[in-house]
């Protein structure tokens, strides 16, 4: 038993305040929040930088499947015993 009761009662509130900063200080080390806005802004910039390259490839995807459409309605056009009119009767097979 202690003479003086607001001595241990401090010791106890520092035990406490030490075990909430180890917590709060492990947390941290394993989320850094530092290291992640860095590995955020990290890949936005890579995003951004390769934005265009990306736009271009789908460009040339939609370009390449307009042709091969082109490509198939000529076949069709071709083979296909029925004359078309241009554009003053809309085909009721196509």
């Amino acid at each position: 038993m202690s003479f003086y009761p607001a001595a241990n009662e401090n010791y106890g509130f520092m035990e406490n305040m030490v075990a909430k900063y180890n917590i709060v200080k492990a947390v941290l080390q394993r989320n850094n929040p530092i290291a992640n806005m860095l590995k955020q802004a990290q890949y936005m910039l890579v995003v951004l930088f390769t934005i265009r390259q990306k736009l271009n490839i789908v460009k040339q995807r939609v370009n390449h499947m307009k042709y091969r459409l082109h490509q198939m309605e000529q076949l069709i056009q071709q083979n296909s015993s029925y004359k078309y009119t241009k554009g003053s009767t809309i085909n009721q097979i196509r």
